[in-house]
């Protein structure tokens, strides 16, 4: 498989490499980064090799795809992850995105969002995309609602980790909802 490289205005998504680790490493460690994701935040470098595995091995099985986020301005740095952690044909596909906090509140994440919701609906197909954002993420929220997601409900007690259990906000997106 060719891996799809996707553009915007400002930004590129890439195929993440080994050689991304190091940036990847800053946004995985940082505490404010990880306040809402499902990890603690990372200790070493062996953690983010994990990670690539696991996102590689969604891409060979064709039931995830992830790219990395950089700046069209600075290619050689990694800025964050958008990844599809499942999808399938005419059927769901759940998202996940992470930015390193030095670009917070420039609209990337949006703007990265667009390109990849697009990917998600014309190539790979989904007819539904699903966010799951834990209670409190209120920037993620507003991510999300402005790119048209609906804000569904709150899944108690959803999932347990960090020693003790998350409730989530479902938010989800159907294919003749996107306006692009």
């Amino acid at each position: 498989m060719i891996f799809p490289e996707l553009t915007t205005e400002r930004l590129q998504l890439i195929q993440l490499q080994t050689q991304h680790s190091e940036a990847l490493f800053d946004i995985f460690k940082n505490e404010a980064c990880m306040k809402y994701w499902d990890d603690e935040p990372y200790q070493d470098l062996k953690n983010v090799g994990r990670l690539l595995e696991i996102l590689k091995d969604r891409i060979t099985q064709q039931t995830g795809i992830s790219w990395g986020l950089i700046l069209k301005e600075k290619p050689d740095e990694v800025i964050g992850l958008l990844t599809y952690n499942h999808y399938q044909k005419n059927g769901l596909g759940i998202i996940g995105y992470i930015l390193n906090q030095k670009y917070w509140g420039h609209g990337i994440i949006t703007e990265a969002l667009d390109v990849f919701i697009q990917y998600g609906f014309h190539t790979l197909g989904v007819h539904r995309i699903e966010a799951h954002v834990e209670s409190g993420n209120i920037a993620s929220e507003k991510v999300l609602q402005k790119i048209g997601f609906q804000k569904e409900g709150l899944m108690r007690d959803r999932a347990f980790y960090k020693n003790k259990h998350q409730s989530y906000f479902m938010y989800s997106l159907l294919h003749n909802e996107f306006k692009k």
